[in-house]
């Protein structure tokens, strides 16, 4: 009976092992493009043949060829490129047999060593923290929430099963299949709790983008209006203003022409770059602040070709176009400033406002102030780190004399 609870224990181990390989397959793939059935198949084959050569011959050379064709055939499901394939499955292989190094040390007298779990759960560990890394979560909380969760149920399933499990008996079989469901069930439940909560993110994205380009098609729709109406009574004004000089009423003439300017300039238009994009986005914000009378100052210049990701312009352009109108808010002198431009592959943003109060730096990241809840936040600003390093860019942040200033680089 022992054999067989041997081989049971084995075969869980084993099978969490490559569950653990294929969440470390998230970390180097995370846009995968293969149905979820042909992955399910692949791995499974991938189980049945690695464990029938364990059993059949125990040859570790043999053992560690199995993982690798398997794992490079697996690879090559997601991405074509042979070398890409190569390099992941080289450093999968790496990180198991590093945990297998690490654990053999401890020369621990326990069957959560001599079957492998041990090995298997701290790769389920390591593959995790790749996988959370790799993600660039954008929200701080969820993530430190799910690094602690990470360290806490593998290594505290470690910990129960060499305290309690030392020698193979069905009792022992039971606890195997109960520490290892409850790492799998609890990381899928966090993993559908992410996913869920990335989804809510994007779909209050989208209403903010949706809200911004209707204000850009309204702001569009009254400039039009004011044209057409000014097109039709053209002749009329003009019969009126050379009335007005032919009589030297240079007064009466100066005012009216004053009179048509406000009448164009009703719809106030901020950004005009040509990508609409950011030039809903800008106007959507700074026109539902117009009654604060800010000094706004804008260079954009952008390619008519150049395309960006609709979702991340809002992240961090929304993000710190909200930071500065609400240090505005609190300032007796209101002065902002926007330059974005575009060269060789490389977007620069960079945004300059008044601020009253001078913001807290904590670890090194200012943090923007909320006066009516009297706490410190960065999360708007971790958001646009987080966006940033997507494209491999960096955000910088300074404070002088009243003034905030933040710098965000994209390599696009």
């Amino acid at each position: 009976m022992t054999q067989i609870y041997e081989a049971i224990i084995y075969l869980l181990s084993n099978a969490l092992r490559i569950y653990a390989l294929y969440r470390f397959s998230n970390a180097f793939f995370p846009e995968k493009k293969l149905k979820w059935y042909l992955e399910f198949f692949a791995y499974s084959a991938f189980f049945l043949l690695n464990s029938t050569l364990f059993w059949a011959f125990d040859i570790p050379i043999l053992n560690l060829g199995s993982n690798f064709v398997c794992l490079f055939g697996i690879t090559c499901l997601y991405r074509k490129k042979i070398h890409t394939a190569l390099v992941a499955t080289t450093l999968m292989i790496a990180v198991n047999m590093l945990c297998d190094c690490l654990l053999y040390v401890l020369s621990v007298s326990s069957v959560v060593f001599s079957s492998g779990m041990a090995t298997t759960l701290l790769l389920f560990l390591l593959a995790l923290l790749a996988e959370a890394q790799f993600q660039n979560n954008p929200h701080p909380k969820l993530r430190r929430q799910q690094i602690l969760a990470i360290f806490t149920i593998p290594t505290g399933s470690i910990i129960i099963a060499m305290l309690t499990m030392h020698d193979y008996r069905k009792e022992m079989v039971a606890e195997s299949v109960v520490l290892m469901l409850i790492n799998v069930c609890v990381f899928y439940l966090y993993g559908s709790l992410n996913r869920a909560y990335h989804e809510l993110h994007l779909k209050k994205q989208v209403e903010q983008q949706i809200e911004a380009y209707t204000n850009q098609l309204r702001l569009l729709y009254h400039s039009e209006e004011n044209l057409r109406y000014l097109r039709h009574d053209l002749k009329n004004h003009m019969y009126k203003m050379q009335s007005l000089l032919r009589e030297k009423k240079y007064d009466e003439l100066g005012a009216y022409i004053k009179q048509s300017q406000s009448y164009l300039n009703t719809v106030q238009q901020f950004s005009n770059s040509g990508n609409s994009d950011i030039d809903s986005l800008i106007n959507y914000k700074l026109s539902c602040t117009q009654n604060l009378k800010i000094q706004t100052k804008l260079e954009i210049k952008l390619p008519e070709s150049l395309v960006l990701n609709a979702f991340d312009v809002n992240i961090i352009l929304g993000n710190l176009l909200d930071n500065a109108l609400e240090a505005l808010e609190e300032s007796e002198e209101r002065r902002l400033s926007i330059r974005i431009s575009y060269d060789r592959n490389v977007l620069s943003i960079a945004m300059r406002n008044t601020c009253q109060k001078a913001p807290i730096s904590k670890n090194g990241v200012l943090l923007t102030q909320k006066s009516e809840k009297i706490h410190q936040h960065g999360l708007g600003l971790q958001s646009v780190k987080y966006t940033a390093e997507k494209y491999h860019g960096t955000l910088e942040t300074a404070y002088q004399n009243g003034t905030f200033s933040v710098y965000v680089v994209l390599f696009l």
